[in-house]
């Protein structure tokens, strides 16, 4: 499937229903150098927050012809300094591929030190009261933002969470972002989720004529060969707290991006 567009297209749709007025924030963390969900996020009337230790120039132009604040960090589970580990791709640089992971499949060991900062410390610099979207594309590193959520107040959960999966490889071959020590986290992200109150989820996957899956959390075993088909290669898992998106809307969205 067509993984960024067709996400952007379910967000088009799922947001303004899930907060009809934009009173929540909703933030893109890890921008790289397309999709930009961030300006989605402002053309749907909510305040934007894009966060990127390495913004490109685009980036930066596009923060300051919004309405959108640009925040120049990494978030994990650590406040300060850490190493970012550039990201390679066949031999030529890729920032989309940038990771605090020295093992990521796509970072060289070309390494630099950026700040970094906690999901909280984030939250408590942009004094938020409510959270609509929180997007996320770290390069390996979701987990040390997922896990961090059972320890916010229960306003400040968001009510859609986007997080990205796998990557360098696929189900099957167990490599790259589907190697045993990531998938284990991005099993264990969704165990944190679930018993968060996030109850629909919704996965596209980049695998050739595949199609989206949707999913009750609460209602399967979250076990990798349940959730993830073996030629499931890298996507994004949108989760709905408190909240439902019918298959047929979904259904209806997708089709145009299943390829």
């Amino acid at each position: 499937m067509q993984v960024e567009p067709c996400c952007q297209a379910l967000l088009s749709q799922i947001l303004p229903e899930v907060d009809k007025k934009c009173l929540g924030l909703t933030i893109e963390v890890g921008v790289g150098t397309f999709a930009f969900y961030f300006k989605l996020f402002e053309q749907l009337g909510f305040q934007a927050i894009a966060v990127e230790p390495l913004p490109t120039e685009q980036v930066r132009q596009l923060c300051s012809s919004g309405n959108i604040s640009l925040i120049e960090s990494c978030i994990s589970d650590i406040d300060g300094l850490v190493d970012f580990y550039l990201g390679s791709y066949e031999g030529q640089r890729s920032l989309n591929l940038n990771s605090m992971r020295p093992d990521w499949w796509g970072s060289s060991s070309t390494a630099i030190q950026v700040p970094s900062m906690s999901l909280h410390s984030l939250l408590s610099t942009l004094e938020t009261k409510q959270l609509t979207c929180l997007k996320i594309d770290v390069e390996g590193m979701e987990f040390s933002i997922i896990k961090q959520l059972p320890s916010l107040p229960e306003n400040l959960l968001p009510q859609v969470l986007m997080f990205e999966y796998g990557g360098g490889s696929t189900r099957k071959r167990g490599q790259g972002g589907w190697s045993q020590e990531i998938l284990d986290e991005t099993m264990k992200s969704l165990d944190i989720i679930c018993n968060l109150g996030y109850r629909q989820a919704i996965i596209v996957d980049s695998a050739a004529n595949g199609k989206e899956q949707v999913i009750d959390l609460k209602a399967i075993s979250l076990e990798p060969t349940v959730v993830f088909p073996p030629q499931s290669v890298y996507g994004n898992i949108i989760t709905l707290r408190g909240a439902q998106y019918t298959e047929e809307k979904i259904a209806a969205v997708c089709q145009l991006y299943r390829a």
